[in-house]
This record gives C-alpha cells, structure tokens and sequence, in this order.
C-alpha cells in the first residue's frame, strides 16, 4: 500500500537518501528541512507517518512531535524519531513527546521497511475504541503525578486486556513501553515499574493475528 511519509531533516544528505529510499519502495515523500517546514506541511494534509530528526533548526523533532500529539485528528500519525548514537540515550524524551519508535543514524533500509509496515498497521488497524481509550490514557500520562500511578496504572492494564483481545500486540507493546518510561520517570525503579516491565514481557515474540 502506498503511503504518504513526512521526511524532516535539515542534513540534505540524509533526506535524500530517506527520500530515495521511499522513492524506491513507491510510498509519497513528502519533504521538510527543519522542524518548522515539517509542522507546516503535516497541518496542510492528512500524514500516516512521520520521520523527523532530532535536532534541527526552527523547531526540533521533539518539538515537532508534541505539537503533533496537541492537534486533534480522527487518524493516527505514526511519529518516528531519528538519532544519533550520542544522543541515543536521550530518547526517553522522545517519547514523553508522543513518539512511538525511534531509528539510529544512519538509517537503514531494513529499520525503515519494518517502521513502515508498523505505521500501517497501526494506522489502519486501530479501532475507534483503541484510539478513544489511547488519547484518554496518553493525555493522563502527560500529567502524571506519583499519586496518580495506581489510576494510571489501571488504566494500563485494562488497555493491555483490551490489545490482548483484539490480538494487537505491536500497538500493545509500543503502548506500554512509552508507559513504562513515564512511571520510571515519576517514580523510580519501584513495584509499578515492575508489574509494567512483566506486562511488557508478556508480550514478547506474539505477533499479531487480527487487527
């Protein structure tokens, strides 16, 4: 299935060697050189996915990613974050701005086949169910507290029942790994870490059957 792909970068060599690839694969390029450029064209249409670099001028990727995740839309935008090794570590902000995944510079061919194939499932598969009760639980781990870590982790854990039954185990996973950062950001290496980490185990190596 051809896909529309937002490309920022502002290495015009690794744009167009992202844009190359996509070319190749036949998905629509859509190319931005710096964060705000990104912004602009990601308002202007309708984007599954989005791959942005982490540092650029005007507006950085995690920038870009939380102004995506404040803008409400029917349809899911698939966010993947690019790094280098020296910033590798720091992805945990990334994902506190709403990224789903992350790919290392330089990127290859392979990671970003496989991103591409998560993009679409994610967004052709996720019923209006998944997507009310994800933004809801999203939107309490934007703001969470560390009294509020039981609620939350409810929250989690009927979502996770919900996954497990609809058999959406790349969403589910993705899901409660952005989870889990938050709570160890909150709270520390504790019991609720825990009890996430073996709810993240749990799903390791099940593909999905139905979405």
């Amino acid at each position: 299935m051809r896909m529309r792909v937002l490309i920022a970068d502002d290495d015009p060599v690794s744009l167009r060697l992202l844009e190359a690839a996509l070319d190749k694969m036949r998905h629509e390029a859509i190319v931005a050189r710096d964060g705000l450029e990104a912004w602009e064209r990601f308002r202007e249409m309708d984007v599954p996915l989005v791959i942005t670099d982490w540092l650029m001028p005007n507006m950085s990727g995690v920038e870009l990613c939380r102004n995506i995740r404040a803008e409400a839309r029917d349809r899911y935008s698939y966010v993947v974050i690019v790094t280098t090794l020296s910033d590798h570590e720091n992805t945990l902000e990334g994902f506190r701005a709403g990224a789903d995944d992350y790919m290392v510079k330089p990127v290859r061919v392979d990671e970003l086949r496989r991103r591409i194939v998560v993009a679409e499932r994610v967004r052709e598969g996720m019923s209006a169910k998944i997507e009310t009760t994800l933004r809801k639980t999203v939107e309490m781990c934007q703001s969470i507290e560390a009294e509020k870590s039981t609620a939350l982790l409810e929250s989690v854990e009927n979502l996770g029942e919900f996954y497990r039954a609809e058999r959406a185990y790349t969403k589910a996973r993705a899901f409660l790994r952005r989870q889990l950062a938050l709570v160890r950001e909150a709270k520390g290496e504790g019991d609720d870490t825990l009890r996430l980490r073996r709810e993240l185990e749990a799903l390791e190596g099940l593909e999905d059957e139905r979405l």
